[in-house]
């Protein structure tokens, strides 16, 4: 008797687990593909020729930066650059200012450009030192003769 008592417990019980598992629903049917979803397609940057002339200038400029040979550094910022202070920026001021940044921040590791405005006078880098610090450097260039200069720099 018990075992009959018992028999019956587990089924009531497995046929309770049974209807409760049941939504109601559908089943999908097995050779359903389902639908992916689109990927969002990327808005490229566009810039006019005219921002991008001065890129190659601050290239080199932070290629030389970058290997701590200021003395080159120096050479693609105008006779009369500025830091962010208004102030001169003598060729003592940049290799102070340079070996300043290599001593506190580590030397530079990577250094991004990216133009701003529709000249190429504006050029805002995203640089990283070995020290793992990354920071922003807002750069003014102009153009004299036909080279591309710094003419105002507020970090190196």
């Amino acid at each position: 008797m018990k075992r009959t008592i018992l028999s019956g417990l587990v089924i009531c019980l497995l046929s309770f687990i049974l209807v409760a598992c049941n939504s109601g629903a559908e089943p999908a049917p097995i050779n359903q593909v389902p639908t992916p979803t689109p990927l969002p397609t990327p808005t490229p940057l566009s810039l006019t020729k005219n921002s991008v002339l001065s890129v190659p200038t601050v290239a080199l400029y932070y290629t030389a930066a970058k290997m701590r040979d200021y003395e080159k550094a120096y050479t693609f910022l105008s006779a009369d650059a500025v830091d962010s202070n208004g102030k001169k920026v003598t060729k003592d001021v940049f290799m102070q200012m340079a070996q300043e940044g290599d001593n506190l921040n580590g030397v530079i590791k990577n250094v991004e450009l990216a133009p701003y405005g529709k000249d190429s006078t504006q050029i805002i880098t995203t640089i990283d030192r070995n020290s793992g610090i990354r920071y922003h450097s807002h750069l003014t260039l102009k153009l004299e003769g036909k080279d591309w200069k710094i003419a105002s720099l507020d970090r190196v």
